[in-house]
């Protein structure tokens, strides 16, 4: 179990400024995220993720920390726990969620990460409107332009694929200082 308050992952939701956050091993909160003000709130939460996400009952999702997640078209998303994913319809505020596919091991569901890091977990996933999905494993990254097409990918070292902008140091007392890398895509 982690320590509460932990974040494990999130994913955009399709309704606008509205993120799910998945907190500790079982819970999540349904957040108005309100860019550029102060006016961000929790709309739903935090709840267990079997309470909320009645699909993923029975699974291993309902017992096991949600990992890594990132939203896709529509109403889907993409989740991860260790080597299992499944793609999920969340069917925001309908109560008729429901799982698309999975759970199935990673490489089961992407042939293309068999024999690469990606095939044993996902650690975190950025997907930006303008830009393709990327993926992090350890110290590697992968850009997914189409998630059905092997082609599509672009797979190296972080530095490879990102370009270290600048670091930034926040020291927040004597015994605490945080650095912080901003990368831009290569």
């Amino acid at each position: 179990m982690t320590k509460s308050g932990y974040i494990r992952a999130a994913f955009r939701s399709s309704r606008h400024n509205e993120a799910y956050i998945f907190v500790n091993d079982d819970m999540y909160v349904l957040l108005d995220y309100a860019p550029g003000t102060t006016n961000d709130k929790i709309l739903h939460g935090p709840s267990l993720v079997r309470d909320g996400f009645k699909s993923l009952a029975a699974t291993i999702f309902e017992r096991y920390a949600i990992d890594c997640a990132f939203d896709t078209d529509d109403n889907q998303a993409f989740i991860f726990h260790e080597n299992f994913c499944a793609l999920i319809d969340y069917a925001p505020y309908s109560g008729n969620d429901k799982i698309i596919s999975g759970p199935k091991k990673i490489a089961d569901m992407f042939p293309f990460f068999k024999g690469t890091v990606f095939e044993s977990g996902i650690d975190a996933a950025y997907r930006s409107t303008k830009e393709p999905t990327v993926l992090f494993r350890v110290s590697r990254a992968l850009k997914v332009f189409h998630l059905s097409v092997a082609q599509s990918l672009k797979m190296g070292h972080l530095m490879q694929l990102f370009l270290l902008t600048r670091q930034m140091k926040f020291t927040f007392s004597k015994e605490t200082t945080i650095y912080v890398s901003v990368l831009t895509q290569a």
